[in-house]
């Protein structure tokens, strides 16, 4: 088969294999944001229902701890207002969404490459080549942007399956 069209699978190739280890890694730092704001909104909340409860069984009050225990409530609520307006937890699930279909055109092009190596059918392996530029766009067009400190992270990596590790705790 011409070069040519096996340069260009090996092109789109390599950016579906930035894009999907950008989307992990996305889809990595959006879950880790959510949980910065739900763990301590679970525990300013608990905390909050323990001063509640401890008051109610006090027959003084104790201005402080009412004072405290006010300003906490209101703390919890903002993050937990922050944790919704946010969508750290939808974002990251669409990051994870986008990161398959972009693992999966490359697992396509692994075949087609190894289908149209060894083929003088050019016309069937453009044909081939359109479809899968077609998924390409299809899948690009329907996930999030990748914040640019994100794709910029995986951008300059050489090209391989997994160049991000979802076990690696990076703070982005």
């Amino acid at each position: 088969m011409a070069e040519d069209i096996l340069e260009k699978a090996k092109q789109f190739q390599n950016f579906c294999i930035k894009k999907c280890n950008a989307h992990y890694l996305a889809a990595e730092t959006s879950a880790r944001r959510n949980q910065w704001f739900g763990i301590p909104t679970a525990i300013l909340t608990a905390i909050v229902a323990t001063s509640i409860f401890g008051t109610l069984s006090q027959k003084e009050t104790i201005v402080w701890l009412s004072i405290l225990t006010g300003g906490l409530s209101v703390l919890a609520a903002v993050l937990s207002s922050l944790q919704t307006f946010l969508r750290f937890s939808e974002i990251a699930q669409e990051h994870r969404v986008a990161a398959v279909g972009f693992e999966s055109m490359r697992r396509k092009i692994d075949l087609f490459l190894l289908k149209y190596r060894g083929s003088d059918d050019r016309l069937a392996a453009l044909d081939r080549l359109e479809k899968l530029s077609s998924d390409i766009d299809a899948i690009s067009q329907s996930c999030p942007t990748l914040p640019d400190a994100i794709y910029d992270a995986v951008k300059w990596r050489p090209a391989s399956v997994r160049t991000f590790n979802i076990s690696e705790k990076n703070d982005i």
